[in-house]
């Protein structure tokens, strides 16, 4: 069934080419018409610069036309404007169905053209309404219409009264007009102040200092006077006591042996290296027990049977942490 109303269509003219996605204007348009509810959705690509979309009741077509161009295919002259969008809402061909995006063609336009106007601003807006559906005949027609389309007569005949106005009057005495405001407009004098500043003055050296009091006696007599209290004394520590207090320590950690026990026979230099080297061995493979151990035959004139003991204690701890899967016993690594 044939829907019968008019449809509104709108035409931005371009003095130069616009550089506009025109397949991104198509997708955002039909992705905000899908959002609207309707029974019916169908899009067809008539051309690669021309797209119907039947939405229930209504259409929305939007196309674009180098205007250059298709002057040059059919050898017309060349046109004002080089390119040209159409867009344009009205009656479907489903006329039996919702026409609310038809009956609101206006509105549609403009929200559409003002999306497009920030990105693209044209030159030129030209409305259109055509009764029935509109479809690729009527854009042919538009395009015939653009590229017909000179600049707006209403801008020629500013122009036009605006060199008529220039001539009659003859140019500008800018020359009169800097004399009149040097003579009329006279600057408004401006009463100068004076500020005096004080030169400074350096204190007399030359002069003897007062005496002045010795700091105990002051201090002693403001105490006396009870203005200020009397400052703490520094308690000074009895140091033979000290002494007694670390001697005592001493013969606790390192008990003296009996005056008629035999006197240690120092062990020999071979043995020493191997005690030694012993140590270091067991410093790197468990840094805690070797740093004791060290500590201990340093301080406990180098006792071989001890290191002995704890590389063998220290050997079995890492076999058994071997066999249970213990690989983590804070020995070593």
């Amino acid at each position: 069934m044939m829907s019968v109303g008019k449809s509104t269509s709108v035409t931005l003219l371009y003095d130069e080419r616009p550089k506009l996605n025109f397949v991104r204007y198509v997708d955002n348009l039909e992705r905000a018409l899908r959002e609207s509810r309707h029974s019916r959705f169908a899009l067809r690509w008539d051309n690669d610069d021309f797209v119907v979309i039947d939405i229930d009741g209504s259409r929305v077509v939007l196309g674009y036309c180098d205007l250059k161009a298709e002057a040059a295919a059919v050898d017309g002259p060349e046109p004002a404007y080089a390119a040209g969008l159409v867009m344009a809402v009205g009656p479907g061909l489903q006329g039996d169905l919702s026409t609310r995006l038809a009956d609101n063609a206006s509105d549609l336009c403009k929200s559409v053209i003002e999306r497009i106007q920030v990105r693209h601003a044209a030159d030129l807006i030209l409305w259109t309404e055509t009764p029935g559906v509109f479809t690729a005949d009527h854009f042919d027609s538009l395009v015939d219409a653009a590229l017909k389309t000179q600049p707006a007569e209403q801008d020629s005949a500013q122009r036009a009264a605006d060199t008529a106005g220039s001539d009659r009057f003859g140019e500008i005495p800018v020359a009169r007009l800097m004399a009149r405001l040097e003579t009329e407009i006279r600057p408004r004098a401006v009463k100068a102040t004076t500020r005096t500043t004080a030169r400074p003055k350096l204190p007399d050296f030359s002069r003897p200092k007062p005496a002045e009091a010795p700091a105990a006696a002051m201090l002693a007599s403001a105490e006396a006077a009870g203005i200020v209290a009397a400052a703490p004394r520094a308690v000074v520590p009895n140091r033979p006591q000290v002494r007694e207090d670390l001697a005592r320590i001493r013969e606790a950690l390192y008990p003296p042996e009996p005056e008629n026990a035999p006197a240690r026979r120092r062990e020999p230099l071979v043995r020493r290296v191997t005690l030694y080297s012993l140590n270091a061995t067991l410093l790197l493979a468990a840094p805690p027990v070797g740093a004791a151990l060290l500590t201990y035959n340093v301080l406990g004139r180098e006792n071989p049977r001890v290191t002995s003991r704890v590389m063998a204690l220290t050997g079995a701890a890492f076999a058994m942490a071997k066999a249970f899967g213990l690989r983590h016993i804070g020995l070593g690594t």
